[in-house]
């Protein structure tokens, strides 16, 4: 049977990458809550005409993401075999993490400061050139993923370089527009005082993401465990093509997010309030619609999307109620996630931090009903978890 042969294939890479997932993001947490808190505070004083105070910002966010998260990088690559170890002790799964996490951990930094430099630049109006930077960083992923593990054999650890180096070719992408006159931008690190102060403030604005954050995190670990326990294999497959489809439809939910942040933060600045009802009104009915036509698209075609992901006929079998349960999420995850942005830039951080909360608790305790008491059916939980969620996001 699959679940005890489980072969390294392309397949089941997604499933090696599902285990990772979780201490990559605590990984990534400090440089999230600062770039995160930073853009809260960068596109107010860009709306406010405080282009110093946004330099500094800016400059701070770069260099705190680098140093710190650096040092956190180099820490996890020294003591990775306990960390995996920590993630699984199954022999099968180890030496492929092993493999993965080390590279991983250093190709995250450069993520970050991707993520983070992508930012500002779409908050101060250019959001095509993020766009074209999104779009390097996924073909070349695409092409690297190619070259190195399937061309050049070198497994879990292709797929990390693959990863690593495609953040790189996004952020050297920046640079023509950084560097040319006159400068959009100016790197301008305040004095020491100053720096602390700021980097207090980005901390504090950043802190509901990094709850966020670390609520994704413990949600993962969780269905790990409880899927392995009580589908194997197949279930870990079935799972990772689920956070597949979780992570197209933050494709759109994402992009809304960053408009919110980023116009939705100077119409704050500029305390143009029928403006950001506006701009709310139309991110809601794109989104929802956005949401509407992948929950459509993945009810009625489950099995292609399996096929597309490398699925035999016996998984084929198994997946398409799974599948079909998970697409009814995206709807309510969307309209949680919206009012989560709204709440943060409107400066509401506890009612952000408490949904994001409330998301691992709606899901997890229900999938831990559901493994107990209906095994068989335990994707169930994920479209009871979420209905309810978004229920009670309403109601706040």
């Amino acid at each position: 049977p699959r679940s005890t042969l489980f072969p390294y294939t392309t397949l089941f890479q997604s499933s090696y990458i599902m285990l990772a997932s979780p201490i990559l993001i605590v990984s990534s947490l400090l440089g999230s809550i600062i770039f995160s808190g930073a853009g809260l505070l960068f596109a107010p004083a860009i709306g406010n005409q405080q282009y110093r105070q946004a330099n500094r910002i800016l400059t701070l966010s770069l260099v705190s993401v680098l140093v710190f998260n650096g040092l956190i990088a180099a820490t996890l690559c020294i003591w990775t075999d306990p960390v995996a170890r920590f993630l699984t002790d199954d022999d099968r799964l180890l030496p492929y993490l092993i493999d993965y996490l080390p590279v991983s951990f250093i190709g995250s930094v450069v993520t970050l400061l991707a993520m983070s430099l992508g930012q500002f630049i779409e908050i101060s109006g250019r959001p095509r050139l993020v766009t074209k930077a999104m779009v390097i960083l996924s073909s070349a992923n695409i092409l690297l993923d190619l070259l190195l593990v399937v061309y050049f054999q070198l497994g879990m650890k292709g797929a990390a370089i693959a990863s690593a180096l495609s953040s790189v070719a996004a952020f050297l992408s920046y640079i023509p527009y950084l560097t040319k006159q006159p400068q959009p931008f100016r790197f301008d690190l305040p004095l020491s005082a100053e720096s602390l102060k700021l980097e207090g403030t980005c901390l504090l604005r950043g802190l509901p993401d990094a709850i966020g954050t670390v609520s994704v995190a413990v949600l993962l670990l969780g269905l790990n465990a409880i899927v392995i326990h009580i589908q194997g294999a197949d279930g870990m497959f079935i799972l990772s093509v689920c956070i597949q489809i979780f992570s197209i439809g933050m494709l759109v939910i994402g992009g809304a997010g960053d408009a919110i942040t980023g116009i939705g933060g100077k119409l704050y600045g500029e305390r143009d309030w029928n403006g950001m009802k506006r701009l709310f009104d139309s991110i809601f009915k794109k989104v929802l619609g956005g949401a509407a036509l992948i929950t459509l698209l993945i009810f009625f075609f489950p099995s292609l999307l399996a096929r597309l992901f490398g699925a035999d006929e016996d998984l084929l079998a198994v997946s398409d109620q799974p599948l079909r349960l998970f697409s009814l999420v995206l709807i309510p995850l969307a309209v949680t996630l919206m009012l989560v942005n709204i709440f943060l830039i409107t400066n509401r951080g506890k009612l952000a931090s408490l949904l994001m909360v409330s998301l691992v608790v709606c899901i997890l305790l229900p999938f831990l009903a559901c493994s107990y008491w209906i095994p068989s059916n335990v994707w169930i939980a994920f479209p009871i978890g979420m209905w309810t969620l978004m229920l009670i996001s309403l109601g706040i």
